[in-house]
């Protein structure tokens, strides 16, 4: 039973990377840049998930949520030495960074079943491709820290559910 389950989701997932051909920036799951990511990208993703990872399991879950970490966009390494520093909110992980346009900044708000190195590389170099663009993503006079680039999930359903998708 096994082998054919298995067997059947990799013929789907053939079927959805054939069908999103065309679209070089999307993997079989659609997420951008998945397919773009370097071998030091990726590296950098593995030590922001390990730091990440690590305090959830320090903390838990409940105790750290809503406290954020700021990463460096050069290498993935944590504000603040090996373990990093936990903010409580993006204006002061901002306010402690010397350069905000060099740290990408998290919120352990979504990552209550861990964090996951590919998708932290992801991150990373969306907000790299960001900065490079010109976008600011954190705004220190915000109270919040400024409004988020990326759509959340529940924004991104609803969006789905309108567009019949």
């Amino acid at each position: 039973m096994g082998d054919e389950f298995t067997e059947i989701v990799r013929e789907k997932l053939a079927d959805i990377e054939k069908s999103q051909a065309t679209r070089s920036d999307l993997s079989a799951f659609g997420v951008p840049y998945s397919k773009q990511l370097t071998v030091d990208l990726v590296e950098a993703g593995k030590r922001i998930a390990d730091v990440l990872n690590q305090k959830l399991t320090d903390y838990g879950y409940w105790m750290i949520k809503t406290r954020w970490m700021a990463f460096s966009l050069q290498d993935g390494t944590a504000a603040g030495g090996k373990g990093g520093d936990l903010y409580d909110n993006k204006r002061d992980a901002v306010r402690h960074q010397s350069n905000e346009f060099q740290w990408a900044y998290i919120c352990f708000i979504h990552l209550g079943h861990g964090a996951d190195p590919r998708e932290c590389a992801v991150f990373l170099k969306f907000t790299r491709d960001a900065y490079n663009r010109g976008m600011r993503l954190p705004d220190p006079d915000n109270i919040h820290g400024g409004a988020e680039l990326i759509m959340t999930t529940r924004w991104r359903d609803a969006y789905r559910r309108r567009l019949g998708i």
